[in-house]
């Protein structure tokens, strides 16, 4: 699973994929899915970089109302059965995009009880999570963006499956490197979720954000960031 995500905007003047978008007023910081945000993503197709809102919205949703309905259940598409799913079957594998991200969070079943990890780089530099878009049919003036995208989780393995202890899930993690030959692979659509394309987990780093126990707001560095380095 992966709910939030840590966006900031300097990524934009950083790859010259990005510089259409330089003037969108995306939102920064710890960031919700289910806020819907507008962010950008980077795509396989002809569309390049393009805003699009967090939570995909298929092609066959006409009405808004159930646009709001669906969204909320498509902020992450599962690997396994993202070929069958009425929602991301169009998608996929088609239509991929990455999002860049300074981090994001996860569930950690602790000794304490549940706790949320901040999952960042060592070097604190961007990296970039696998997803799928699509372009909406809604009208302009209901609201909704025109396009929209979910984030692509998998079976998570070494450091990421000890902070995700619970369901063992996570984002598909990928380096600015992978992540374009990622967006560039067509001849191989069974291989696109193969263990080739993650980033070497020993360049990741855990803090705990907060308990869900005792609700702080402190941030501390993680004992099993010195397990994988």
């Amino acid at each position: 699973m992966c709910f939030r995500v840590v966006f900031d905007k300097t990524i934009i003047g950083r790859l010259p994929g990005f510089a259409t978008l330089k003037d969108v007023p995306f939102p920064e910081g710890d960031l919700s899915a289910f806020t819907f945000p507008l962010l950008p993503v980077l795509t396989a197709g002809d569309e390049g970089a393009l805003p699009a809102g967090w939570g995909l919205i298929p092609r066959w949703v006409r009405e808004g109302e159930k646009a709001r309905k669906i969204r909320s259940s498509t902020v992450n598409a599962r690997s396994e059965t993202i070929h069958e799913k009425p929602s991301f079957r169009d998608s996929w594998p088609h239509k991929r995009c990455v999002l860049p991200v300074r981090g994001f969070f996860e569930p950690h079943l602790g000794e304490q009880g549940k706790e949320t990890w901040r999952i960042e780089r060592g070097d604190g530099d961007f990296f970039y999570l696998g997803g799928i878009y699509e372009k909406t049919s809604l009208a302009p003036e209901s609201g909704f963006p025109g396009f929209t995208f979910s984030l692509l989780t998998l079976e998570a393995t070494g450091f990421l499956a000890e902070v995700h202890n619970g369901k063992l899930r996570m984002p598909l993690v990928m380096t600015e490197e992978k992540a374009l030959l990622w967006l560039r692979e067509w001849e191989r659509p069974a291989a696109l979720f193969d263990s080739s394309w993650l980033m070497d987990q020993k360049e990741l780093r855990g803090k705990i954000t907060e308990s869900d126990k005792k609700k702080s707001d402190y941030l501390k560095e993680s004992s099993l960031f010195s397990i994988f380095n």
